[in-house]
């Protein structure tokens, strides 16, 4: 547990990562009036929350489209941030399963990364090179509002001489 709160840089990766391609879109049904600016929603009325547009506010988060994990840097967010980083959901509705999952994916990414080194990212099909211009490509979103790379992309990875677990 404590090695795992180590890893703060995997945290604040995974954090990036989320805010980029979360699920775009969650549904809400109004329980009692609300104003929002010049109208009010009456209750029963479903609301839909778009995380995509939220999380993705350049008014809010600098480079909205640019992969920065230094903006979860120490954990921290301003309070602009805070309240609009909806990448597990919020509230009664975030996600149940969120912590798990954070500890999941950062053991799983702290054993591949003590066992292998990224040393270049590609294009899978080389039709598709000229569209990376040595970076990760743009995400498109597709079915159900998620967002894929809009090309495939192969990471190279070498083995490392030594596990760094060990």
């Amino acid at each position: 547990s404590d090695r795992l709160e180590q890893l703060t840089v995997i945290e604040s990766c995974l954090k990036e990562a989320t805010r980029l391609y979360a699920i775009p879109l969650s549904l809400r049904t109004i329980a009692s009036p609300l104003e929002v600016g010049p109208y009010v929603l009456q209750p029963g009325r479903v609301l839909a929350v778009s995380s995509l547009y939220t999380m993705r506010d350049p008014t809010v988060f600098p480079d909205p489209d640019q992969f920065s994990p230094h903006r979860f840097e120490n954990g921290r967010l301003n309070p602009a941030q805070a309240e609009r980083f909806l990448g597990f959901g919020s509230g009664m509705h975030t996600c149940k399963g969120m912590a798990l999952a954070r500890i999941e994916v950062k053991m799983a990414v702290a054993h591949l990364v003590s066992r292998f080194e990224v040393v270049g990212v590609e294009a899978a099909r080389e039709s598709d090179a000229s569209e990376m211009d040595g970076c990760l490509p743009p995400a498109e979103f597709v079915s159900l509002g998620m967002a894929y790379p809009r090309i495939p992309v192969r990471l190279i990875c070498e083995k490392r001489q030594e596990d760094l677990m060990s």
